[in-house]
């Protein structure tokens, strides 16, 4: 009797051990664009796992949102990635073709990476705009965008 009574309590403690744990390895995370300078075209996010997949520009996935809802040059869009490292670099892609356009060698369109504002004249690194989707910090995330 007590083996039966152990026994149905050890199984009732790992089924709400199971129960508990989370069924959706997923996180939505709300994204928060700033310093758009019109409501011209959409944006663009690619979000990349790594520096590998960021260098070679091979994103884990690429959405595009309408820019019709923008107020005072701000759109905030929720996202659904995978819990762990991520990254998101964004694109103003204000004519819709899906690309960077230049000028002579600058770029003519914003752009911008997850919670880090781009200064510098070369690409950022992704250890300079990743961060834990899954984490505390990754459910809210910033863009600032920078035009050139």
């Amino acid at each position: 009797m007590k083996k039966t009574i152990v026994f149905a309590l050890s199984a009732l403690l790992l089924l709400i051990g199971i129960s508990a744990t989370p069924l959706s390895d997923k996180s939505t995370v709300e994204v928060t664009i700033k310093d758009l300078r019109n409501k011209d075209g959409k944006v663009v996010l690619a979000v990349y796992r790594n520096q590998q997949s960021f260098k070679d520009e091979k994103p884990l996935m690429k959405k595009s949102y309408s820019k019709a809802t923008v107020k005072d040059g701000k759109l905030t869009v929720k996202i659904e990635l995978p819990n762990g490292e991520c990254g998101i670099a964004l694109l103003d892609d204000e004519n819709e073709n899906q690309e960077m356009d230049y000028g002579i060698m600058l770029p003519k369109e914003g752009f911008g990476f997850s919670n880090y504002y781009h200064s510098g004249m070369s690409m950022p690194k992704f250890e300079d705009f990743k961060f834990n989707a899954g984490g505390a910090e990754g459910k809210k995330v910033e863009i600032k965008l920078r035009y050139m």
